[in-house]
């Protein structure tokens, strides 16, 4: 299981890295950068990439950083996501399935991503699936895309569904 803080505006709408901050003042950088810091140098003490990077040392940090985030006006939610199946769990917390292209870290349902309405009508109210079995037809089709697209042929398209939780 992994462990994220991310942007929340309206829906959720994917995984996401853009947290945008507003800082008055060198201080408030500072505390800021020093708590990223902390948390960077806990996820490169794991072992590897594909880590689980869940531990309660990182949501104490995810937390303190959530706080200073929100007290500087940017509504952002601590996620657990994984892509096993043996950990997923659809009970309370579950907000659905996204389709995340691992090798790039980026999610085909963030804002701004085009969907088919096919699909589009198959999310949930937090803009993502509900069910895995539709969340896997929608990586399995982007995969197909990719493959026959002579821009993305250099570039391993390894998408599959991620099972979120807040």
């Amino acid at each position: 299981m992994n462990i994220d803080l991310l942007s929340i505006e309206g829906k959720y709408r994917g995984i996401s890295r853009v947290l945008s901050l507003k800082l008055k003042s060198y201080k408030e950088f500072n505390r800021l950068l020093l708590l990223y810091e902390k948390y960077l140098n806990c996820l490169a003490a794991k072992e590897g990439l594909n880590a689980n990077l869940y531990s309660d040392s990182v949501l104490h940090m995810l937390e303190e950083l959530k706080n200073e985030f929100l007290i500087r006006g940017s509504h952002c939610e601590i996620i657990f996501f994984s892509d096993n199946p043996n950990e997923f769990y659809l009970g309370e917390g579950f907000l659905g399935f996204d389709a995340y292209w691992v090798n790039e870290g980026l999610s085909f349902l963030e804002e701004g991503c085009e969907i088919d309405n096919y699909f589009l009508q198959k999310l949930n109210e937090n803009g993502l699936f509900s069910n895995y079995e539709n969340a896997k037809e929608f990586c399995e089709m982007r995969m197909q895309t990719m493959v026959h697209s002579a821009q993305q042929c250099e570039k391993e398209a390894d998408i599959r569904p991620f099972c979120i939780w807040n």
